[in-house]
C-alpha cells in the first residue's frame, strides 16, 4: 500500500470565479467545475500543511 502524506497539495485559484481547486485523484481538471473558465494556462500553488 502507497501512503502520500496531504502536506504538500497544489491549488489552483480560478481566475472567473476566485475559488480554490485541488487535485482530485492525482488530476486537475481543465476547466472549472464551479463556472467553467479554462484553468489549463492557470499556474498553481503549492502549499504545506503544517505539522
Amino acid at each position: 500500500m502507497c501512503f502520500r502524506p496531504t502536506a504538500a497539495a497544489k491549488v489552483i485559484i480560478c481566475p472567473g470565479c476566485q475559488k480554490k481547486l485541488t487535485q482530485q485523484q492525482g488530476h486537475i481538471a481543465k476547466t472549472c467545475p464551479f463556472c467553467g473558465t479554462d484553468i489549463t494556462q492557470v499556474e498553481g500553488t503549492t502549499t504545506e500543511q503544517p505539522k
